[in-house]
């Protein structure tokens, strides 16, 4: 087994905290929706208007998918490193 060259630096790309927080919207949306809705208690009416309750299901997913067309995107503040 061979680690990719950028090892050191993995945590810093985005595809890896674009995944993280997208797994961690879609969990909370999914196993803990009554956590959600209290929260969703505390925002702002003109916000309510503007966003559907499931917004934060979405949002989890719409990372997750943007973490694959990041993880092919080249972070040049990784090269140097």
């Amino acid at each position: 087994m061979k680690l990719i060259d950028t090892w050191q630096v993995y945590h810093k790309r985005w595809s890896v905290w674009l995944v993280s927080l997208g797994t961690t919207l879609t969990v909370l949306a999914d196993q803990f929706p009554q956590l959600l809705m209290n929260a969703w208690m505390f925002v702002p009416a003109d916000m309510k208007a503007a966003f559907d309750p499931s917004f934060v299901k979405w949002l989890g997913i719409g990372c997750l998918i943007l973490s694959l067309v990041a993880g092919i995107i080249k972070q040049r503040s990784l090269q140097n490193k």
